[in-house]
């Protein structure tokens, strides 16, 4: 079975290429019916007495014409439903596999396992043709054009942090780490330089952990997993996943629960920063899944937007001053401007042409002395319609932050941070141990 060639492309399986064929026969077979009720409609009266009377055998042959269609119809409802359900969970070689207690038991040496919560698949698809009221930001990333969009902002040179730069802030912060680790599960790797880079670093310190990706774009992941195949070819990879961790955690915590411990969860890429929840929400849910002596490793941005928005409060602003001059934020503002399309269902928001986000988006800010933070939201303001489509965070510090999470969580521990500056943006990364947790709460 073969990897995908180019992961962007859409993968079908074979109940999905079933599925589209019983949607088209359905169309030809409703023109059919619909042409014979219009023929009976027009016909003369006595041409119907004549066919009724022309003998029993004809309204037999008509009854059973009838049946066989009808039964037709059912065989191709049946086909989809089918088709829909295999969807759930698939290799990405274009087959489809089941089975019965997660992608684990799947074992195909030459193809990437994806797992996907039941009924996700279905969300998913139902997104891509109407729009998902509720999935924020998300949404943003879902779909080939989600993946491809995102891809042309992480591949611009002045995106990532430098190799070496990014290398030596990750010796630094999981020199603190005193034991070998089973397993690197990493949340949103986006496109997977980030966690190439640690698994680099993590393979130099003895260990050999498995991966397992988890992220909401389909295109995102099996690139990511590709990525990783190819530069750390030794690395166990047991299978990705394929789903909404920031609400859908529950659906993975029994999946992950046979992975090599301890694991360190991997929360890179200012993930943390950009949920929609907020990270006073998903970290207690998240918490619950992370066992004794586990790690968790995510980062922030420090600093504030008074650079772009002046150093006023809370207020309303223009979201173009968000994104100055130059390539890569001409890639990011067409980013945010596709996924603002997708969000909102309206086309208006953003000016192809010239580059611009329109008057139907708006950023509201709002600044926090307390908890030390300066964060955005990006807002779609249509006809009585309003939705967040994306949101920033920086902080000032992360002091009452580190605070929360030792007394919020249980047996969270801040093992320290580390920071990483470049081109004027830094970015601290945090690393946390799970201690003591009681049995009945650790996976």
């Amino acid at each position: 079975m073969a990897v995908v060639n180019d992961p962007l492309e859409p993968v079908r399986t074979w109940g999905e290429r079933i599925g589209l064929l019983s949607r088209f026969a359905w169309v030809v077979l409703s023109c059919g019916v619909f042409g014979i009720l219009a023929a009976v409609s027009v016909a003369s009266v006595p041409g119907i007495l004549a066919a009724v009377t022309a003998g029993p055998e004809a309204i037999q042959a008509v009854f059973w014409g009838v049946a066989i269609a009808l039964a037709f119809l059912l065989l191709l409802y049946a086909i989809t439903f089918i088709g829909r359900r295999e969807a759930e969970a698939r290799l990405a070689g274009g087959m489809t596999a089941r089975a019965p207690a997660g992608a684990a038991e799947v074992d195909e040496a030459d193809a990437f396992v994806l797992y996907s919560p039941p009924g996700f698949v279905d969300d998913l698809k139902t997104h891509l043709e109407k729009g998902k009221v509720g999935w924020g930001q998300r949404a943003l990333y879902v779909g080939v054009d989600g993946a491809r969009s995102w891809l042309r902002v992480s591949e611009h040179e002045d995106y990532d942090i430098s190799e070496g730069k990014l290398r030596s802030a990750f010796a630094d912060v999981m020199a603190r780490v005193d034991r070998p680790l089973g397993s690197l599960v990493s949340l949103g790797p986006g496109d997977g330089k980030v966690d190439a880079a640690l698994m680099s670093l993590l393979g130099g310190k003895g260990s050999r952990p498995s991966y397992v990706p988890i992220d909401i774009s389909e295109g995102l992941l099996l690139l990511t997993m590709k990525r990783l195949r190819m530069e750390h070819a030794g690395a166990p990879m047991p299978f990705g996943v394929l789903g909404d961790f920031e609400y859908g955690w529950d659906a993975f915590r029994h999946l992950l629960a046979g992975q090599p411990r301890p694991r360190l969860f991997s929360i890179l890429g200012n993930t943390v920063s950009n949920l929609d929840a907020g990270l006073q929400k998903f970290f207690p849910t998240f918490w619950s899944g992370v066992a004794e002596n586990d790690y968790v490793l995510f980062d922030v941005l420090l600093g504030n937007f008074d650079e772009r928005l002046g150093a006023g409060d809370a207020g309303t602003y223009d979201p173009n001053l968000l994104f100055p001059d130059g390539e890569m934020m001409r890639r990011y503002k067409a980013f945010i401007g596709e996924g603002a399309r997708r969000v909102s269902m309206d086309y208006r928001v953003y000016d192809e042409e010239h580059g611009r986000l329109t008057q139907w988006l708006k950023v509201h800010r709002t600044r926090e002395p307390v908890d030390g933070y300066d964060q955005l939201h990006l807002q779609y303001h249509g006809e009585g319609d309003s939705k967040t489509i994306f949101k920033w965070r920086r902080y000032r510090d992360t002091k009452n932050l580190e605070n929360w999470l030792t007394v919020s969580l249980q047996g969270c521990e801040v093992l320290g941070h580390v920071d990483v500056t470049d081109d004027g943006l830094t970015t601290r990364l945090i690393l946390l141990r799970r201690n003591a947790a009681p049995a009945a709460q650790a996976l």
